[in-house]
């Protein structure tokens, strides 16, 4: 990691550096393997394994060709981070309560209009292309911060970004 420049690392990793570092830290004591052998794989290692795999949607053969692992260490690197992320999801993700989610469709109901119109684009063109073709898309790309700036969600026909989250595609519950 230390030899990728933080635009090199934000675009392979879809994350900053520093976040990159507090998932390897909160996630530590969870990944990191006590062994003799010389074959174990640095904890901050398998966390850019796994983003790099969520990022891109690519193989794990793909991956691992990429940043010098097998497809066997990858998919490993993949599950152990998956779930030791998982075991972490009640300190990160809360349902909101009902009178929260009625308070946030009345606050969206009262700031929805339009914030931009685009009609260069015929009728047969895709959403996700027309949305990443607006200077709303290069304005959210260039000023979002962060969490507190908040989030688009799209559907499975966009790319997921930074800015636009999309959903998984073949949920499964472990039940």
């Amino acid at each position: 990691m230390n030899d990728l420049s933080d635009d090199q690392i934000r675009s392979r990793f879809r994350f900053k550096r520093e976040s990159i570092l507090f998932i390897a830290n909160l996630l530590r004591d969870d990944l990191q393997r006590a062994t003799k052998r010389s074959q174990s794989i640095a904890v901050e290692t398998q966390v850019m394994l796994a983003l790099r795999f969520f990022a891109s949607e690519s193989f794990m053969e793909v991956i691992g060709d990429t940043m010098g692992y097998d497809k066997s260490k990858v998919s490993r690197a993949v599950e152990n981070v998956t779930n030791a992320l998982l075991t972490k999801k009640d300190q990160f993700l809360k349902w909101p309560t009902q009178e929260k989610i009625k308070k946030s469709k009345e606050n969206f109901y009262l700031r929805g209009k339009f914030i931009n119109v685009d009609a260069h684009w015929p009728g047969s063109t895709h959403d996700s292309h027309i949305c990443r073709a607006s200077e709303v898309s290069a304005y959210l790309e260039n000023h979002h911060r962060g969490v507190d700036d908040g989030y688009l969600l799209g559907d499975s026909g966009y790319a997921c970004s930074r800015v636009l989250l999309t959903p998984y595609l073949h949920p499964s519950n472990a039940s």
